[in-house]
């Protein structure tokens, strides 16, 4: 169970930790009511030391379930997903190791050592809290994430328990993190409701996504194997940066760009800083003040060689994909609207888990196609 609550509600020696009601089985009869739907989450994306949401979309299945304690009633499930969540919290409730262990994934959730660390921590941590419900699951690339809401004393907010499809076709309890990046995604998107359910204007609406102009699975090649969790797809809106095609958004990447080339340009880069979020600009002035020539010159060559071939419109944020004559190799920049209407660069030297989006796997292949992204345009 991974914990991420908004007001770091529960702490543990791990960053997945387990959160359980201390109560006893109702054994009240009755299967879990859902209401099952594909949904469309804006990416979050995070610059200036917060998330953003985008405008461009990750499409998951959802399942709202709507029974009171579903997790306590006794008698017939509607998922093999819901099977092992409910399987999950009587272990944890009972502190049994050996139950939790045997629920747990034999690839990714039994490492001895390690997993005994880690149920010792949950079976500790869930002492004095009370599970409140269980309102949400998301289904997507072979997994199954269960969001509960957690009451410790006078505060609450909502944890997330993940599971892996296996062939036999149960789902398996993930007790570590895991570093997929749609799960981390879809936990990060989570988390911006701050501890509420997340609501309207957190999805992108069905009319958003018919405007949107490309399409394409978030891993790739997809896992296996999947079941009902079907691949995750992310939909976005991009335009070649050739003159004949131009946009308004790529006019303004390509203005913002020649003016950050002509700051560097300059003997000391000029500056460059101006063109870029607080924080970055605070980076990087602190890296020049100890950056020797040849590291400044290695800085300067690196951008100003670049001309975009793509910008994709992840509003409030566009990513630019550049490429310079010299090399095949396809670099990308992130900008966003200040508040003044203007471009600036963000991100100029994070290291961001969208990035395992945006800059590898397909995007990396399709950024270099022509036209740029040409497979992944909506049929």
């Amino acid at each position: 169970m991974h914990l991420r609550l908004h007001d770091k509600l529960l702490r543990a020696t791990e960053t997945w930790l387990g959160c359980l009601l201390v109560l006893f089985l109702l054994g009240a009869p009755g299967a879990v009511r859902a209401e099952e739907s594909v949904v469309t989450l804006r990416l979050p994306f995070y610059a200036e030391a917060k998330y953003i949401l985008t405008a461009c979309g990750l499409q998951v299945r959802e399942r709202q379930l709507n029974n009171e304690r579903w997790w306590e009633q006794a008698g017939a499930v509607e998922s093999t997903s819901d099977l092992a969540m409910k399987q999950v919290v009587k272990a944890m409730r009972d502190k049994d190791r050996d139950a939790l262990f045997a629920l747990s994934d034999p690839v990714e959730g039994r490492d001895g050592e390690r997993f005994d660390t880690q149920a010792s921590a949950f079976f500790e941590q869930f002492v004095g809290v009370e599970v409140l419900s269980i309102p949400r699951a998301y289904l997507f690339d072979g997994m199954a994430v269960f969001f509960a809401e957690v009451r410790r004393g006078e505060k609450a907010g909502f944890v997330s328990f993940a599971f892996r499809f296996n062939e036999d076709g149960s789902y398996k309890f993930l007790p570590y993190r895991t570093t997929r990046i749609s799960y981390v995604m879809v936990t990060d998107w989570f988390d911006m409701a701050k501890g509420k359910l997340p609501e309207a204007p957190m999805y992108l609406s069905d009319e958003e996504v018919g405007k949107t102009t490309h399409v394409t699975p978030v891993l790739t090649p997809p896992v296996q194997p999947l079941g009902d969790a079907a691949a995750s797809m992310l939909v976005f809106t991009g335009f070649p940066a050739d003159a004949a095609l131009e946009t308004p958004l790529v006019t303004e990447v390509k203005q913002t760009l020649a003016k950050i080339k002509e700051e560097l340009a300059k003997p000391d880069l000029g500056e460059v800083t101006r063109h870029m979020l607080p924080k970055g600009a605070g980076r990087l002035k602190k890296w020049l003040v100890t950056a020797k020539p040849e590291e400044r010159a290695q800085y300067r060559t690196a951008i100003l060689g670049q001309e975009p071939v793509f910008v994709m419109d992840a509003g409030p944020i566009a990513v630019a994909y550049l490429r310079s004559r010299e090399s095949p190799k396809i670099e990308v920049m992130y900008f966003i609207h200040n508040e003044d209407k203007t471009l600036a660069w963000t991100n100029s030297s994070n290291v961001l888990p969208v990035d395992q989006i945006f800059k590898s796997g397909v995007f990396d292949r399709a950024s270099l196609e022509a036209p740029p992204f040409g497979s992944l345009l909506k049929k």
